[in-house]
Order: structure tokens, then C-alpha cells, then sequence
């Protein structure tokens, strides 16, 4: 799938390096944040762990750079199994998680507090675990929702994203998506 939709415009950056961030985030509304780890895309559980805090480290340049820029309002693309929706995980997914993927889910503990942090106006989004499922699944969406192991389309979670950066009643808001 592409990402494309009437009320977006996709800039391209490395918020691994700040200076790529310098002048692509001025005149817009807000920031869809996706940055993260693909583990499908790993085949050994080694090249799951990251040498470095990859979503923490990006995020900490983005939030610098939205400062810059006059950008406020932000959606972040979190995980569940992430603060207190690690108990709400079925079956103790949410611990096994940090089990299987510790470097991998303190970073994204690391992100989140970045983006709580800050004075943005945010809104984080735990989805449960994507998936290349065809679109047109009812997503779940609410605080401290429990969760477990269903996929969810990332076309329908990056939907959700583009609706909620204008849904003022999300800010400040961590939902979970199952």
C-alpha cells in the first residue's frame, strides 16, 4: 500500500540526522510519527535488537525539530506492551514481549516518555501488532484496552493516524489499538 491520502503530504527525512528534519516540517498542521522496528523483516533473533535506541533517538530530533518549526500537534505510532498496557496484554503478552525484545521495547518505553515529555500536543497510538492484511478491519480503539495477538491492517492504523492529528479530544491521550 502507499501512503496517500487527500488531507497528507509525505515529506521525506532521516530523523536519525537532524539536519534532513531543517525546513521540511515549516507550514504544516502536525506530524505523523512511525518510526520503529520491523522485526518481520529480521531473521535471526539477534537482528532484532538494535545497536542503538533507533525510535528514541529519531523521536528526541523530530520533537527538536517540530520545536523549530512551529510544528505543535503530534501522533505518535507507539506499541502496546508499552507502559501500563503491558499488564493489559492477553496471556502476558505484553511481558513476554519485553522478554523476547528487551532492547527493542526499552526504546520504545524511551520513545514515548520523549514525546509524553514534551509540550506538543500528542497523542499516542499502541497498536496491538500490524499486519499486510487487506484494509476494512473494525479497529478497537480506547485507553487501557486490553489487547492481544490479532493483526491489524496498517493501512486501517495509518487511517486512524491521519483522523486522529485533527481529533483534539486525542491529545494528550495514549490509545491502544487492538
Amino acid at each position: 500500500w502507499s501512503l496517500a491520502h487527500d488531507d497528507l503530504d509525505v515529506v521525506h527525512a532521516d530523523p536519525l540526522a537532524p539536519r534532513s528534519l531543517q525546513g521540511v516540517l515549516e507550514g504544516h498542521d502536525a506530524v505523523l510519527c512511525l518510526v520503529g522496528h520491523k522485526p518481520e523483516a529480521h531473521e535471526a533473533r539477534d537482528a532484532l535488537q538494535p545497536r542503538a535506541p533507533l525510535a528514541a533517538l529519531a523521536t528526541r530530533h523530530l520533537v527538536a525539530a517540530m520545536g523549530e518549526a512551529g510544528v505543535s500537534r503530534l501522533v505518535l505510532l507507539g506499541a502496546a506492551g508499552v507502559g501500563n498496557s503491558v499488564a493489559a496484554g492477553a496471556l502476558g503478552l505484553g511481558r513476554w514481549l519485553h522478554w523476547l525484545l528487551p532492547d527493542v521495547m526499552a526504546d520504545k518505553e524511551r520513545q514515548e516518555a520523549l514525546v509524553r515529555g514534551s509540550a506538543l500536543h500528542w497523542t499516542v497510538l499502541r497498536p496491538a501488532r500490524l499486519s499486510h492484511a487487506r484494509s476494512g478491519t473494525d479497529l478497537h480503539v480506547g485507553e487501557n484496552l486490553r489487547w492481544g495477538w490479532r493483526g491489524l491492517p496498517r493501512e486501517d492504523v495509518a487511517a486512524l493516524m491521519v483522523r486522529l492529528a485533527t481529533d483534539t479530544a486525542s491529545i494528550g491521550k495514549v490509545l491502544t489499538v487492538a
